[in-house]
């Protein structure tokens, strides 16, 4: 009796001969891990614009979360273009979750380059607070953000948001806080003396 090596493709659901699938040195059984015809119909399809659901004649009725484990339908996942089986890797509730714990840290990456934990090294350097006030995320209220240099953009540290929008009205000019830092300690005495040599009352 002959035995014909078999393997289910995840993206069909049909169990089919090894013959049926492509050679991949990179995976454990040295195949591919869908078959060649469903390989072929997505290579067909790289080139068009995935805009909505109905579009994809491929897409998996059902799809495994490798973040939660979970098998769920396929509306419960967002459309990718450039995935084989057109459904992003996470579903969506594992994707809205990992955005509301770590959002604030993408965004550092994406704009700074910055990690989280080059983030949290930067405030611990600084004692947990705003570089300027001396305030803490829990008195702002919302997380302390990065500030930069904006003809260089070099990181200069982290400040409350206050502060920070502080030294962006004043162009960043330390000229201009120096000014305004002199004008706030002594703008009421200079008044007062100029008032009363005037004798203005």
């Amino acid at each position: 009796m002959i035995t014909i090596a078999t393997k289910r493709c995840p993206q069909c659901g049909i169990l089919k001969s090894t013959d049926e699938f492509y050679t991949n040195n990179n995976s454990n059984d040295r195949l591919t891990s869908q078959c060649k015809e469903c390989l072929r119909l997505y290579q067909n399809k790289t080139n068009r614009t995935i805009r909505k659901r109905e579009d994809i004649e491929y897409l998996p009725k059902e799809k495994n979360c490798p973040t939660c484990g979970k098998v769920k339908r396929q509306f419960e996942f967002y459309l990718h273009k450039t995935n084989l089986d057109g459904l992003r890797g996470q579903c969506i509730d594992c994707e809205k979750e990992y955005r509301t714990t770590n959002g604030k840290y993408i965004k550092l990456e994406t704009k700074f380059g910055l990690t989280k934990y080059q983030y949290q090294k930067i405030l611990e350097s600084q004692g947990g607070v705003c570089a300027m006030c001396g305030c803490t995320s829990k008195e702002e209220g919302r997380a302390l953000v990065v500030d930069h240099d904006h003809k260089t953009d070099k990181i200069r540290g982290i400040l409350c948001n206050k502060c920070n929008l502080a030294v962006g009205l004043l162009r960043d000019s330390s000229k201009l806080m120096r000014d305004g830092a002199d004008y706030l300690d002594n703008g009421v005495l200079r008044i007062n003396e100029l008032l009363e040599q005037n004798n203005i009352t």
